[in-house]
This record gives C-alpha cells, sequence and structure tokens, in this order.
C-alpha cells in the first residue's frame, strides 16, 4: 500500500493515468487532514511571471498579485463582474503538468477552465465546477506551452484567486 502522506507529492512523477491518480490522492489525503498542499505556491514556474487579467478591482489587486507566491496577495476582477480571466507569460514554452488554485477562503468560483493557446483559440486542459482553497490539478496530458490562462466562467460574486501557479518539467533543450 502506498503512504500517501509519507511521501512528497513531487514523488509521485510520470503522466500514466495511475501515476497522477496518485498524486491526486495524495494531496487530496493532506487536504483532509488540515496539511499543506505541496509543493508550495511560490515555486511554481509562474512565480513573478508577467501576468494580465481581463479586468481589476482596483490598485492593489492587479494580475501580477496570484503570481506572487504570497497568499496574503490576491487578483480581484472588476466589481460587479461575474466571470474573467487571469493569464500568465512563462517566458518561453514549459511543460506543464499540474495547477495550483486557491481562491483563498472566497469559494466564488461555480465554471472554470484552465487554457492554452492554440492557433487563434484558448484550448482548455482542465474544467470543473468549483476552485476553493488550495486546489491542486493534475492534467490528463502535460502541455508545451508559453502562455496559460485560468478563465473563470461563472461565479457567484466577483472573481478573486489569490494563488494561480503552474508545475511541470523543464523546457527541453533546443
Amino acid at each position: 500500500m502506498v503512504d500517501y502522506l509519507a511521501r512528497p507529492i513531487g514523488e509521485f512523477k510520470g503522466t500514466d493515468r495511475m501515476t497522477i491518480n496518485d498524486r491526486n490522492i495524495a494531496a487530496l489525503a493532506r487536504f483532509f487532514r488540515g496539511m499543506p498542499v505541496e509543493p508550495p505556491p511560490g515555486t511554481g514556474l509562474a512565480t513573478a511571471k508577467p501576468a494580465r487579467a481581463s479586468s481589476v478591482w482596483g490598485p492593489g489587486y492587479e494580475a501580477d498579485q496570484a503570481f506572487d507566491g504570497d497568499d496574503s496577495t490576491r487578483w480581484g476582477a472588476a466589481p460587479g463582474s461575474r466571470s474573467g480571466w487571469l493569464e500568465v507569460d512563462l517566458g518561453s514554452e514549459q511543460t506543464v503538468t499540474s495547477a495550483y488554485i486557491d481562491e483563498a477562503g472566497y469559494g466564488r468560483t461555480r465554471r472554470f477552465e484552465i487554457q492554452f493557446p492554440q492557433g487563434d483559440s484558448w484550448t482548455p486542459i482542465a474544467t470543473g465546477t468549483v476552485l476553493g482553497d488550495k486546489r491542486a490539478i493534475s492534467f490528463e496530458t502535460p502541455v508545451k506551452a508559453r502562455v496559460f490562462r485560468l478563465h473563470i466562467l461563472e461565479a457567484s460574486e466577483v472573481p478573486t484567486i489569490s494563488e494561480f501557479q503552474l508545475f511541470g518539467s523543464e523546457p527541453s533543450p533546443p
């Protein structure tokens, strides 16, 4: 039997369905025991990278606040919004296998997609109905791209995200 609490989540490597399931089980086991979900948000590929958003609540709630590794800061969409997107440019193509999203207790998201651009359109990698606090999402298939977007399609109140991080393997040398 696998000890999901004893092994760091990062040890569950690979892209096969069983490894992805093990990684998700380890994250859920930690979450339900009140333990931090690893890796910490400040170590992701998106930390301190250029960010954009569909709209901003105002000063102090800009897009880059969701990529600063500090869960006490956050991005907020414009007053009255019930949808919006948050985008990060990793600077170069990266292979991404998972995401970490934290709504910091607000729990407003009702429908979302994590997307990457393909040609002139955005392609969803992961979809769901609830984000909540410290949510780890593993992708079924790794995605190699430079830009990623969290698109909140529907929210009960103004969308706000304290952290959006991406994790995966380093890019292959040219």
